[in-house]
């Protein structure tokens, strides 16, 4: 397969040349570095978007509290639902970035 500049074989061989050119000037400090500062930037988009999913949880609660006053079961289930399930999912979120913050600075010197 051709690709712009060459073809994917030769991307590849490129890649793990500078990889190799890398570690050559570079010690494993460079690495952990790297690392760590990918990890916390993982950590922040996901409690970005955890944010996210507590404030969508946040209105469909307000939501199924409204239809619920004005008697209208099924449409305060359906917000309730979603409501749970953007809960959920913002605490996965916030569970993963704290686990990604974690591990990208424990056990580092």
């Amino acid at each position: 397969m051709q690709t712009r500049g060459g073809t994917s074989e030769q991307h590849a061989t490129a890649g793990h040349e500078g990889g190799e050119a890398t570690a050559a000037t570079h010690g494993h400090e460079f690495y952990e570095q790297i690392g760590r500062e990918g990890g916390n930037a993982r950590a922040s988009a996901n409690h970005h978007e955890a944010a996210g999913h507590h404030e969508a949880a946040a209105h469909h609660h307000r939501q199924a509290a409204y239809h619920h006053s004005q008697g209208e079961t099924d449409q305060a289930r359906y917000h309730a639902e979603h409501g749970h399930a953007h809960g959920q999912q913002a605490h996965n979120l916030s569970r993963n970035a704290l686990g990604q913050f974690t591990s990208s600075t424990t056990g580092r010197t």
